[in-house]
């Protein structure tokens, strides 16, 4: 009988201890999923960036180098409009491209507070508010400077577009 007992008493403690080292998974698998994300934040805050930089960078250099070749007429003002045009709608989905950027940050958030149907409404609404402005300058950037002598600009646009629909 006594060997029972301590049989028992083994198990117990073994079973605490599993317990113990069960919460203790979880705690570091949770660590481990932080700092997943926050990897994921700071990869998609330098892609976009870049990208963003890399748009308005293009649009310049281009539009100045058609200038120089005359490609446009001399007396228009066709240099300054698409150069600051690019620079005001970069200026204006900036805020919409950090909140892409933290996605994946505030959907987790919203998904450990709160469970069902709200959390799914609510994680497409965030997320239909931050992508779609985005997607729509990509996309009418791309078809708008899909002309000859700018499809350098062009397929800058392509590839913002291409990574904000991959990156989704």
């Amino acid at each position: 009988m006594k060997w029972l007992t301590l049989l028992f008493a083994y198990s117990l403690e073994a079973f605490l201890n599993d317990e113990d080292n069960y919460i203790e998974g979880w705690r570091r698998a949770k660590r481990v999923l932080v700092i997943a994300v926050k990897q994921v934040v700071l990869h998609r805050g330098i892609t976009l960036g870049f990208l963003l930089v890399a748009i308005n960078t293009v649009t310049t250099v281009v539009v100045e180098n058609n200038q120089s070749a005359n490609v446009y007429p001399g007396s228009a003002d066709s240099i300054g409009i698409p150069i600051i045009s690019t620079w005001f709608l970069s200026f204006l989905v900036s805020p919409f491209l950090l909140l892409v950027t933290f996605l994946p940050k505030t959907l987790k958030g919203i998904y450990s507070t709160n469970s069902g149907l709200g959390t799914r409404v609510e994680s497409i609404f965030i997320a239909s508010i931050s992508y779609l402005p985005c997607l729509c300058l990509s996309l009418l950037g791309s078809l708008y400077w899909t002309i000859p002598n700018h499809m350098s600009i062009a397929c800058w646009f392509y590839l913002a577009l291409a990574y904000l629909i991959f990156s989704a």
